[in-house]
């Protein structure tokens, strides 16, 4: 967002523990940035309409928006900014928002940007996707499928790296001999490796981060 131009921010999200969380770190985190929190909304579960609560953030003068919130509410949340005519720029969680895409006239999140897991051009992810529909007999094209993908030849390349399938101690030591394993989550480039110390598989480089552009889902700029 700093590098876009924008510095006044604003946060709407689940008023559930997801929300508040993202919501603390935001607060903590955007100073480094240069970026001001200027407000904020947690909307609950199952709300019907978000209009006093779009313009309550639109008063504090933000100039975009980062979300946080379940792909019902995304919904809800894109119909209350087009009923007040606001347009700010809005930075989603891309699984909630892929979602409420497919419940939603998508239109009602044209520029939006996100993150997600996966890249959609990746030649695996696509052979994964591909795999699971001639299995199940359905189209689940998601970051969910390639996760669960990763999750298990993971698993697989940990149990043969352990010398001992047995030795649940020697299985979870295998993890952080994997090194360069190819995965179907992140980047085109992006391969599987553990560190000892760091407790997530995927760098903030290895997400990649789409915007809603004429309806579709594509990779930005």
């Amino acid at each position: 967002m700093k590098n876009l131009g924008y510095t006044k921010i604003g946060f709407e999200g689940t008023a559930l523990a997801w929300g508040t969380d993202q919501l603390a770190t935001l607060e903590r985190l955007a100073p480094k940035y240069g970026l001001e929190i200027v407000g904020n909304v947690l909307c609950e579960p199952k709300t019907k309409d978000l209009t006093i609560q779009a313009m309550k953030l639109r008063d504090t003068g933000a100039e975009a928006l980062m979300q946080g919130e379940y792909c019902t509410e995304v919904g809800v949340w894109g119909r209350a900014l087009k009923d007040i005519g606001w347009n700010p720029y809005i930075y989603s969680a891309g699984p909630e928002l892929t979602r409420a895409v497919d419940v939603y006239p998508v239109e009602l999140f044209e520029g939006w940007e996100y993150w997600d897991l996966m890249d959609d051009t990746k030649p695996l992810t696509n052979e994964v996707w591909d795999r699971y529909e001639a299995y199940t007999g359905k189209s689940y094209r998601t970051s969910l499928t390639a996760r669960g993908y990763d999750a298990a030849v993971l698993l697989v390349e940990a149990l043969k790296l352990s010398g001992n399938p047995d030795d649940p101690e020697a299985i979870r030591d295998a993890y952080y001999k994997i090194k360069d394993l190819p995965i179907a989550t992140g980047g085109k480039n992006t391969l599987g490796s553990f560190e000892i110390g760091r407790n997530h598989l995927l760098a903030i480089e290895d997400v990649p981060i789409y915007v809603i552009k004429s309806g579709k889902l594509v990779i930005a700029e």
